[in-house]
C-alpha cells in the first residue's frame, strides 16, 4: 500500500511540476518560475527507482510521459509492460521515441518507429507520425509523395481537440495534432490551431513544441511578439536535450540576435549538437568552413561534416544526405564542386531506386564530369531517365543528339520517336519541333496534315502568356 502511495505522490508531484507553468496567455509563456526548472528537475528523478510492477498500463504510460524526454530509454522500459499487453497508445509512444525523440538525441531508429506506428494504426497519432517520417523521407523507398497522399488519408476532421486532455500522452498528442494544422495544406491547414496546440504542448514540457511555439512568439505570429519569452522557451528545449534548440540558440549568438553577440560561444554550440549528430549542425558547420565567414575556411573539415551526415544516413538507412550533397557538389553553388562525389553520391541514389537522377549521371558521362566521357553510358542513362515519369529532358536531350548528329550518327526517326517521348513527359517545345521537322521536311518527308497535328499540341500545351 505504501509503495503505491509512493508512485502516486510521485506522478503527482511530477506532473505538476511538468504542469506547472500555469496558464499561458496570447502575450506568451506563463510567469511562473518553476517552470525554468522543470528540465533540471527531470533529471534529478531517479527514474529507475521506481516500483512499476503493481502499475496498470495507464499508469505505465503515465510515468513513462514523465520521463519521455529527460530519460526516453527509461520511459520505454515502463512502456514495455504495457507493449507486451498490446497497448496501442504505449505502442504508438515507443513509435514517438525512436523516432522523435531519439531523432534530436541523434540516435533515431526509423525502422522501428514505423513498425510501431503501422501497429497502432488504429491511434490517428500514428498515422500523423508516420506520414511525417514518410514525408521528409526518413524511411528508405518512402518519400515526399507518400507521406503526402497518407496525410490527406486522415480524417482531421475526427479529432476531438479538447478530448486530448484526457489523454495520457496528451503533450505528444497536442505536438503531432499541432505540426498537422501547422505544415500541411489541404482540409488540415490551420496555423491559429497549431499555435494554440503547440502552446498546450510546451506549457506540458514537450521540447519539440517549445521550439515550435518558439517561432510565434519570436515572430509575433497568432501571438503577441516576445522575444525574450521565446528565447527561453528555446532554453528550456535545449535543456531537455533538444539539439535542434542548441543549434537555434547557436544560430542566435552567432548573428545576434536576441542575445548579445558571441560568435565563438555559438559556434562551440553548434559543434557539441553536431557532436550529437544533429544533422542541421552537421550541415550548418560543413557549410560554414566552406564559406569561412564565420570559423576560418577549411574545405577539409567541411569535408569531414558533409561526410559525417553522409555516414548517419547509413547508419539510419536514409537517403537524405545522398539528395542533398549529390546537387551541393554538382553544382559547387554552396560547397566547393566535387564532381566525383557527386556522381558517387547520385549513383547511390539510383542504385536504390531513384531513377530521377539517371539524367544527371547521363550529363556527367557525357561530359566528364567526375568519371571519363562515356557516350555509351550516357546514353544508356539518358534512356533510362527518358523512360520515367519525368523523362522530358533526357528525352529531348536524347531527340536533339539524333537530329544533329551530335556525339552519335544522324537518325531523324530515332530523333522523332524521343521528340515524341518528350512530348508525352509533359515538353510542349518538342511538339513544336515536331511540327517545323513536317512541316519543312527535314530529313523526312514533308507532311501538312503531321505538322498541323503537332502544332496543335503545341497550341494546347504551351502556356497561355
Amino acid at each position: 500500500m505504501k509503495k503505491k502511495m509512493f508512485i502516486a505522490v510521485m506522478t503527482i508531484g511530477v506532473m505538476s511540476m511538468l504542469a506547472g507553468c500555469g496558464s499561458i496567455g496570447n502575450d506568451g509563456i506563463s510567469d511562473n518560475k518553476e517552470s525554468k526548472n522543470r528540465a533540471k528537475t527531470e533529471k534529478e528523478i531517479d527514474w529507475s527507482s521506481i516500483d512499476t510492477s503493481q502499475m496498470t498500463d495507464d499508469e505505465l504510460i503515465e510515468v513513462a510521459m514523465e520521463c519521455i524526454y529527460s530519460d526516453p530509454d527509461q520511459a520505454l522500459e515502463f512502456l514495455n509492460p504495457a507493449i507486451e499487453h498490446d497497448n496501442h497508445e504505449a505502442i504508438f509512444l515507443a513509435g514517438y521515441i525512436y523516432g522523435e525523440v531519439y531523432r534530436w538525441q541523434g540516435r533515431p531508429d526509423f525502422q522501428k518507429a514505423i513498425e510501431c506506428f503501422d501497429t497502432a494504426d488504429d491511434v490517428i497519432f500514428s498515422k500523423m507520425c508516420k506520414a511525417e517520417l514518410y514525408y521528409h523521407g526518413d524511411n528508405v523507398g518512402i518519400g515526399y509523395d507518400e507521406g503526402w497522399t497518407l496525410y490527406h488519408k486522415i480524417d482531421d476532421k475526427s479529432l476531438d481537440i479538447d478530448s486530448l486532455d484526457q489523454l495520457a500522452y496528451k503533450s505528444v498528442a497536442y505536438y503531432v495534432t499541432g505540426r498537422m494544422y501547422r505544415y500541411y495544406n489541404g482540409a488540415a491547414y490551420d496555423v491559429p490551431l497549431a499555435a494554440d496546440l503547440y502552446e498546450k504542448a510546451a506549457e506540458l514540457g514537450n521540447p519539440d513544441a517549445m521550439l515550435e511555439y518558439a517561432f510565434f512568439l519570436s515572430a509575433g505570429m497568432e501571438r503577441t511578439k516576445d522575444v525574450d519569452a521565446a528565447v527561453e522557451l528555446v532554453e528550456e528545449s535545449a535543456e531537455l536535450g533538444n539539439y535542434d534548440a542548441v543549434l537555434s540558440i547557436g544560430k542566435k549568438y552567432i548573428e545576434g540576435k536576441s542575445v548579445n553577440q558571441d560568435i565563438d560561444k555559438g559556434v562551440a554550440m553548434i559543434e557539441e549538437a553536431a557532436d550529437h549528430n544533429n544533422i542541421g549542425a552537421i550541415r550548418y558547420l560543413g557549410y560554414a568552413y566552406h564559406e569561412g565567414e564565420i570559423v576560418s575556411k577549411d574545405d577539409t573539415k567541411s569535408i569531414e561534416y558533409m561526410d559525417k551526415w553522409i555516414e548517419l544516413d547509413n547508419q539510419y538507412g536514409t537517403l537524405d544526405a545522398y539528395t542533398f550533397l549529390s546537387s551541393e557538389y554538382y553544382n559547387g553553388r554552396k560547397l566547393m564542386q566535387d564532381y566525383e562525389r557527386a556522381l558517387e553520391y547520385n549513383m547511390v541514389l539510383y542504385n536504390a531506386g531513384c531513377i530521377g537522377t539517371a539524367y544527371t549521371i547521363g550529363i556527367m558521362y557525357e561530359n566528364g564530369y567526375g568519371t571519363d566521357i562515356d557516350i555509351d553510358k550516357a546514353i544508356e542513362y539518358y534512356e533510362i531517365s527518358a523512360a520515367s515519369d519525368e523523362g522530358e529532358n533526357a528525352a529531348e536531350r536524347l531527340a536533339k543528339m539524333y537530329r544533329e548528329g551530335e556525339l552519335v550518327d544522324k537518325d531523324i526517326d530515332t530523333a522523332i520517336k524521343w521528340y515524341e517521348r518528350a512530348v508525352e513527359c509533359g515538353d510542349w517545345m518538342s511538339a513544336k519541333v515536331l511540327g517545323d521537322i513536317y512541316h519543312e521536311g527535314i530529313e523526312t518527308p514533308q507532311d501538312e496534315e503531321k505538322a498541323n497535328e503537332w502544332y496543335e499540341i503545341y497550341e494546347e500545351m504551351a502556356p497561355s502568356c
